[in-house]
């Protein structure tokens, strides 16, 4: 009688932890559900990107002026130039990344928006080649460049009469 009853207690104290053990990971599988369907919903209606730049394929846009540009020129410049290239459709491109950093690019690209950027930002390093661009600003346009610290306005006029340089 005695090891029945020392069977039974012992089997019990089993049971017991199979039981205690089977509801912690039905609770674990119920917190990590619930925190699943909570972080679907939110991300179902909010972007987490809010603000986020972007990607954009300017092929098709032969008509338009880009502007090639180097972090290497003062921030003035890119915003004198980002006034003008608004009001025309120009878009800047640039070479590659500062500090080989996207990190950096976009610090730098959300400071310069703070003082008024609004003209899109290509990363496209083929062009400056294609161009043979060793001077930027560089103005391209119709398959023709002139490059030089000057306004839009005039290197597009430059390049309408036909001047490459």
């Amino acid at each position: 009688m005695k090891q029945v009853l020392i069977f039974l207690l012992i089997g019990n104290m089993l049971f017991a932890d199979e039981w205690i053990d089977s509801v912690a990971n039905r609770v674990d599988e119920d917190a990590v559900n619930w925190a699943n369907n909570l972080l679907n919903s939110q991300l179902r209606n909010k972007s987490p990107c809010g603000n986020c730049i972007s990607p954009s394929s300017y092929e098709g846009e032969s008509n338009k002026t880009l502007i090639l540009m180097s972090f290497s020129i003062p921030e003035d410049i890119w915003l004198s130039l980002s006034l003008e290239a608004e009001k025309k459709g120009a878009s800047f491109v640039i070479k590659g990344l500062p500090e080989n950093s996207f990190s950096e690019l976009a610090y730098r690209i959300a400071e310069m928006k703070k003082r008024g950027l609004n003209t899109p930002i290509r990363l496209d390093p083929n062009l400056f080649d294609e161009y043979a661009v060793s001077l930027v600003p560089t103005f391209i346009l119709d398959g023709r460049k002139i490059s030089g610290t000057i306004s839009l306005d005039y290197a597009e006029e430059k390049l309408r009469e036909g001047k490459s340089v």
